[in-house]
């Protein structure tokens, strides 16, 4: 196990949380019980342990673009909402299919590290993350880089027929969630409005690489 996890592992072991007793720490550390017989139940909770693992080494190095020592001071200073935040957080680091996934989560955790809280938009995607694929979220940015926007409102544009399928049901999930908006307006429709948001979520899916 990497020295970072280690030093994480040993603030979070301080909390005492029941969570982080029970299911954190055993799949960072490795569960204690694969060291009997190897049957076939040992090699998948093994192998399931190491996958749970490389989740969250993955996890705390994109949120190590900074300092390691900010991350472990926010865990040490977890208070009871923060802690909640951050188990539910490391729950869905669990349940997340791709990197890109876990990068997004990442910048969430560090916008909220930095602000105390997050914002609507953010709280959309955090909320949302596990139904956002890779395909998903990489799609919409090319998306949102590439789409021609309408003449009558530079903010809007049209969805055209020249979408593909896949694209107009990616349209329609991120609108599903607030991102973007779909209007109505006087110049026809629908139009494909961009939020506050729809940019900056473009902009941090494309760092990711």
């Amino acid at each position: 196990m990497s020295d970072k996890i280690e030093e994480l592992v040993e603030v979070i072991d301080n909390a005492g949380n029941d969570f982080i007793d029970n299911i954190f720490i055993p799949a960072v550390k490795g569960a204690k019980s694969i060291i009997a017989e190897e049957t076939k139940m040992n090699y998948y909770l093994k192998f399931k342990t190491e996958y749970l693992e490389q989740k969250i080494n993955l996890f705390i190095e994109y949120l190590q673009d900074r300092d390691k020592d900010e991350i472990i001071n926010f865990v040490e200073h977890l208070k009871d909402e923060n802690r909640e935040f951050f188990i539910k957080t490391i729950n869905k680091v669990f349940d997340l299919d791709n990197n890109l996934q876990i990068y997004v989560l990442a910048y969430l955790v560090k916008e909220y590290q930095k602000n105390g809280e997050l914002n609507y938009f953010d709280k959309s995607i955090y909320y949302n993350i596990e139904q956002l694929s890779e395909d998903d979220l990489k799609i919409y940015s090319n998306l949102m880089n590439t789409i021609q926007v309408s003449e009558n409102n530079p903010e809007a544009f049209p969805i055209s027929e020249d979408l593909t399928e896949i694209e107009k049901i990616i349209l329609v999930k991120f609108t599903n969630i607030g991102i973007i908006q779909t209007i109505n307006g006087r110049f026809g429709g629908p139009f494909i409005t961009k939020t506050t948001y729809s940019n900056k979520l473009a902009d941090i899916i494309n760092s990711f690489n």
